[in-house]
């Protein structure tokens, strides 16, 4: 009887000892992340910093700026993501992996529901096991989680005399939200408004991110609104759907060239053509 008496009081000890420093006894260990950005093709510019999230026992967040060693991470399996900040962005239920979205704020250009560009965002996440005061190594590459559309409008004036000045549309049925958990748009709808830049002779041009187009979605329209400035004041505007054209887009890059035939009398518009690809697929000029 005095063995077994010993032998239970040693083990005693020992999980006393194991726990000394937690009275809940929450084991702990470490996770490097090496960073690979390989994976961000053609000429996108990297964040300077990421935020970390740990999803296990409990939710942890921690900034990341390149390479990191992290401590004190709780033990066990952990769901792991990594997504870059913006000024931009507003976050919401990120307590919870299934709840954890981005969103654009939205504001009211008159009576419609408006979203500004957004800016470029990746993301990557990971299930890592997490060894009790050991140490767990990811090599991390971040992908873009946005999508970079790209408009060309050539104009054609007939019996226009004045010059062109400014070229301004709008693209309806973008998405405002993102869900890191299913890495996937959030089914929403606004209006980005946006100015193309002079390009050669008669021809506007614009870049730019969203967070995506809700493809595959018949219910929301998606509708390019583009309006010519000419140098006398005068305007001319022009709308064409889209939606056919966005639903089959899930790629990286949407590239739509546009043509606007202008008169005295009237304003025609079309797409001549427009492709798809990956980020290392299509060259923009």
């Amino acid at each position: 009887m005095t063995k077994k008496i010993t032998i239970v009081a040693i083990c005693c000890m020992g999980l006393m000892s194991s726990c000394e420093f937690s009275e809940e006894c929450n084991y702990t260990g470490e996770v490097e992340v090496i960073m690979d950005w390989e994976s961000l093709w053609g000429d996108l510019q990297k964040p300077d910093s990421l935020t970390a999230l740990f999803y296990g026992n409990q939710t942890v967040r921690k900034e990341l700026l390149g390479d990191t060693l992290y401590h004190n991470i709780p033990a066990g399996d952990t769901q792991m993501v990594l997504y870059n900040r913006s000024e931009q962005i507003e976050t919401k239920g990120l307590e919870s992996l299934n709840g954890a979205e981005i969103h654009l704020p939205t504001y009211f250009e008159g009576n419609i529901r408006a979203v500004q560009e957004a800016p470029m965002l990746c993301s990557v996440q990971n299930n890592i096991h997490v060894p009790i005061e050991g140490t767990a190594q990811w090599h991390a590459s971040p992908l873009p989680i946005v999508k970079q559309l790209v408009f060309t409008v050539n104009v054609i004036r007939q019996g226009v005399m004045a010059e062109l000045k400014a070229c301004q549309a709008s693209l309806s049925g973008i998405a405002t939200g993102y869900s890191l958990y299913r890495k996937e748009p959030v089914t929403s709808k606004a209006t980005v408004f946006f100015s193309l830049e002079k390009g050669k002779k008669e021809s506007f041009n614009h870049r730019f991110f969203v967070l995506g187009v809700n493809p595959n979605q018949e219910t929301i329209p998606k509708k390019l609104s583009v309006k010519v400035i000419l140098e006398d004041g005068e305007t001319k505007a022009a709308e064409i759907d889209l939606t056919r054209q966005l639903n089959q887009f899930t790629e990286n890059i949407f590239q739509c060239n546009v043509e606007i035939i202008i008169s005295s009398l009237s304003t025609e518009i079309e797409i001549t053509d427009w492709k798809q690809g990956a980020w290392n697929q299509i060259i923009i000029q």
